[in-house]
């Protein structure tokens, strides 16, 4: 890995108000104008924030349009690594050496409305919340949020975000709470999974923004969601590294969480058999949404020997 390379346009003594954490792989098409839609944000002074591009090994030339660009604009620090390691790793990486008093993460592909800066950052004020989460959505354009739409406050975060199943980015979270719970779960690849679990496990409150805060360009075959098992396996992960080593989580925290990892045993035989509507896990799963069925002890154990054995995953858990 290449030194962190430090730019001037901050004083050490000026206040940096918001660090993007930037991860790229292979975005060399595209980067330029996902930097383009943070660079243009309104309602932020340009001064007071910074852009941390962490490259995961990209084999095109994502990093020497990086370079163009951190050259054009100093506030924006590229970080170049030889080893593909994954977008938990790289985002927790940024994470280290962002000086912001609230992080926003950003795939290398995404882009975000306008104002989404200034409207989660004036979320996060007017609440007290060191946590705010907005929708995200697939799509080409990125209008402008409704200020005035409809937003929740939960003091019991952590609840609200198992049962609300937040696993996307589109947040904004206080630098604070993101070192004190240690970022993603680097025991699973992708970071959206995790990250919103630990987050909000910590977070004393949590604000949902109803608009759409964040975009994603349309799927395509090189987008991690096309591994369907991946994903299942990183739900799966996610939900249970929290439920079996947490002590202090409510009754209705644990539902909620049993909830996914139900789920996402039950998606991933779906996905993997024609006769899935015949097997034990979709029984358990009907089970849980009617009854509230939670798996046992031995039943969790065996799932979890399962999505250890699937082929092609990266960074399995052991």
């Amino acid at each position: 890995m290449t030194s962190p390379r430090r730019h001037s346009f901050h004083s050490n003594e000026a206040k940096v108000q918001l660090s993007y954490l930037i991860t790229t792989y292979n975005k060399a098409g595209v980067i330029e104008e996902t930097l383009r839609s943070l660079q243009n944000q309104i309602g932020v002074d340009p001064s007071e924030v910074e852009f941390i591009c962490v490259d995961d090994a990209s084999t095109d030339k994502t990093v020497k349009v990086l370079a163009v660009l951190a050259k054009a604009d100093p506030r924006i620090q590229v970080i170049q690594n030889k080893d593909n390691q994954g977008p938990a790793i790289r985002i927790n990486q940024a994470a280290k050496l962002a000086r912001g008093e609230y992080l926003l993460p950003v795939d290398g592909d995404d882009y975000l409305p306008a104002n989404a800066t200034s409207y989660l950052l004036g979320l996060a004020r007017k609440h007290s919340a060191p946590l705010v989460f907005g929708r995200s959505k697939r799509g080409d354009t990125a209008p402008n949020i409704d200020i005035g739409a409809d937003v929740k406050v939960a003091d019991d975060a952590f609840s609200f975000c198992a049962k609300k199943q937040i696993v996307h980015m589109g947040f904004l979270a206080k630098r604070s709470l993101w070192e004190q719970v240690g970022g993603a779960d680097e025991t699973i690849f992708i970071q959206d999974q995790s990250l919103p679990l630990k987050l909000s496990a910590a977070a004393n409150r949590l604000v949902y923004a109803s608009p759409v805060v964040y975009w994603l360009r349309p799927a395509n075959e090189d987008n991690l969601s096309a591994s369907k098992a991946q994903q299942h396996h990183d739900r799966f992960f996610s939900c249970y590294n929290i439920y079996t080593h947490k002590a202090e989580l409510s009754p209705e925290a644990k539902q909620a969480l049993m909830r996914q990892i139900v789920s996402a045993v039950w998606k991933h035989r779906r996905d993997q058999s024609n006769l899935a509507f015949l097997s034990s896990e979709f029984l358990n799963y009907i089970a849980n949404r009617w009854l509230g069925y939670q798996l046992s002890r031995s039943r969790l154990e065996r799932a979890k020997s399962a999505f250890l054995s699937l082929p092609g995953i990266r960074r399995k858990n052991g």
